[in-house]
């Protein structure tokens, strides 16, 4: 399957994480970017609604590679990412 450029929403639903095509700015976590399989896959990035934001590299659904995390006070971590660790 090919990927494509998209929206997508990250919802917590019975304590485990979904990605979801429509949703809530106010209470979801929202993607821009690339998507394959129903999920982040490539660059793309997340706001929280916390403030908290990735940009950077994807991989089934999870920060991957290369990117940045910029917390609520403005403070960033810029590196390597695995698993979204």
């Amino acid at each position: 399957m090919s990927s494509s450029q998209g929206v997508l929403f990250l919802r917590n639903v019975n304590g485990k994480s979904n990605w979801f095509e429509d949703g809530d700015e106010d209470n979801d976590g929202k993607y821009i970017g690339e998507i394959e399989n129903g999920k982040p896959n490539g660059t793309g990035s997340i706001t929280f609604p916390d403030g908290d934001k990735y940009v950077g590299e994807f991989k089934d659904g999870l920060p991957n590679g290369q990117g940045t995390f910029t917390f609520p006070d403005g403070s960033k971590y810029v590196g390597e990412f695995k698993d979204g660790k």
